[in-house]
């Protein structure tokens, strides 16, 4: 999860095949733009809000990938900026689990 502070953006695998991608919420915490394939359908929850508040990019092939990528290399300041989108989602979210156990308890009671 370290090498996340260190990149500029990041490309969740297994997310342009039908694998589903990986966690993007690992990377938005480092206010990293994320960008992802279609297949994201084991994070249904999050990519949505994710792509609808700009923090993530759903590209639909290698070559869009290859775009985007230069893309934020030639304009950091672009990245940054939907990093800072991506973080916002994250911080939307936190305090999921605590929610989560409120509710159960409520239903158990």
């Amino acid at each position: 999860m370290t090498f996340f502070g260190a990149a500029n953006c990041a490309f969740i695998g297994g997310s342009l095949i039908g694998r589903g991608g990986h966690n993007p919420l690992e990377a938005a915490a480092w206010s990293i733009p994320v960008i992802t394939g279609p297949s994201y359908y084991n994070f249904a929850q999050i990519y949505p809000q994710l792509i609808a508040n700009k923090g993530c990019i759903e590209v639909d092939s290698g070559k869009a990938l290859g775009e985007q990528l230069k893309l934020f290399a030639s304009k950091p300041e672009q990245a940054m900026k939907q990093g800072q989108k991506a973080l916002e989602i994250v911080k939307q979210n936190q305090g999921a689990l605590d929610k989560t156990f409120k509710l159960i308890l409520e239903f158990l009671n």
